[in-house]
């Protein structure tokens, strides 16, 4: 009973502070704004993540820039209005052809992407607009990912649906990408239960192994783990250990009990498609991290990693921290029963596997260098100084045999 209440204070303190912090920022930028005798115009709403809620503009003036704090949940954007153009409500009102203030779906990324699915000319589809450097960086693999990925063939070929590409542009808003969007469901946490969460997992890890994606790689050539020789040079703080832990995994990889396979490179629970009554795939989204090269277990791992990093419903794990407890072993049953199922599915064994989960936890490593995440002294605390003792120390326990 305590500790329901103290959650429920705890979550009421945090969504105070949230608001407070989101009516600073408006503050902040609108006198930023008027400073520079620009507008600006806020978009806010009840949902922001992968949820659909009334989309409202309005235009931030003195009289509502105070009212915004008790009226949103969520903001989601302030930006200013340069030569009158009103971006925001010329995107919703003309492009889009809706009205002010539809009812719409939408969320905007962390990466600064604001992402809107509407209905036009009677199909459904997403309009990304990316906003800043990073962001545009961002579009642009999700672009390239739908016009040169053979990967997504592959999935077509087995009866999975996909997005497809339908238009591109850079216009005075940032970059516009329209793609076509699957319809279906998500699965978000938290879980209802274990059973259920189990269902779930081993669905998803069976439409993975149904692609046939072995074809589109060349033995010897696991290029999705082409930077892991850099990651020790990018992370000194653990340059020693780093360097053990890539040279064991590279001569692993090529010593030819495993073969590379096309990956998603992003497989979660978010960018997987159920039907409505998630009891089937219907199909997968987002290959911006597709990748030729890959482990066979490297997407169901890294969907096992993503579920249990939110295992503890009180506090989030971070990857690392998942990795760490697949390679010690013990602690959750419900982790266990996954890596038994993963091991009877393809036959290799829980060493094997460990060694692929090793794997995905340098591929976290590479990506955030590759990509240039911002990452901060918690990440690394977890991510990278929590986890490369226990990484350090499977290597030297499970030495592989010179054939």
């Amino acid at each position: 009973m305590f500790n329901r209440r103290f959650l429920k204070k705890r979550n009421l303190f945090f969504e105070v502070g949230c608001r407070i912090w989101i009516f600073f920022i408006c503050v902040l930028k609108w006198f930023f704004y008027k400073a520079r005798g620009a507008k600006a115009t806020a978009i806010y709403g009840d949902a922001l993540k992968f949820g659909c809620g009334k989309l409202e503009v309005s235009e931030v003036d003195f009289i509502n820039l105070f009212s915004l704090f008790f009226r949103i949940r969520t903001l989601v954007h302030i930006i200013p209005l340069e030569n009158k153009k009103e971006v925001f409500k010329t995107l919703l009102e003309y492009e889009l052809g809706v009205e002010q203030a539809s009812k719409i779906h939408f969320f905007f990324t962390a990466h600064e992407i604001l992402i809107l699915q509407y209905y036009s000319q009677g199909e459904s589809v997403l309009r990304k607009v990316a906003y800043g450097n990073s962001a545009q960086i961002y579009l642009q693999r999700h672009l390239a990912s739908l016009i040169e990925n053979r990967f997504i063939a592959s999935i077509f070929s087995v009866g999975f649906k996909c997005p497809q590409l339908i238009s591109e542009s850079k216009e005075n808003m940032g970059q516009v990408m329209l793609q076509s969007y699957v319809e279906g469901r998500i699965i978000t946490p938290p879980y209802s239960s274990d059973h259920e969460l189990l269902k779930f997992f081993r669905l998803a890890v069976s439409a993975s192994f149904h692609i046939n994606k072995a074809p589109l790689c060349q033995l010897g050539d696991w290029a999705a783990y082409r930077h892991f020789d850099m990651v020790s040079i990018h992370y000194n703080s653990q340059q020693k250990k780093l360097d053990f832990i890539a040279c064991y995994i590279k001569k692993w990889l090529l010593g030819g009990s495993v073969e590379p396979v096309y990956i998603h490179g992003d497989f979660h629970f978010g960018n997987i498609i159920f039907n409505k009554d998630h009891c089937k795939v219907e199909g997968m989204i987002d290959f911006d991290r597709a990748s030729p090269g890959g482990l066979c277990l490297h997407d169901p791992l890294n969907l096992m990693v993503s579920i249990f990093s939110h295992r503890v419903y009180e506090q989030k794990k971070n990857y690392g921290e998942v990795i760490k407890l697949i390679l010690v072993g013990g602690g959750d049953p419900l982790l266990a029963e996954c890596l038994t199922y993963l091991g009877n599915r393809t036959g290799y064994s829980q060493v094997d596997i460990k060694r692929m989960t090793l794997t995905l936890w340098l591929f976290y490593l590479q990506t955030a260098m590759s990509e240039g995440q911002q990452v901060g002294p918690v990440w690394h605390k977890k991510m990278l100084h929590g986890t490369v003792h226990e990484a350090y120390d499977f290597c030297k326990q499970h030495p592989l045999f010179e054939t």
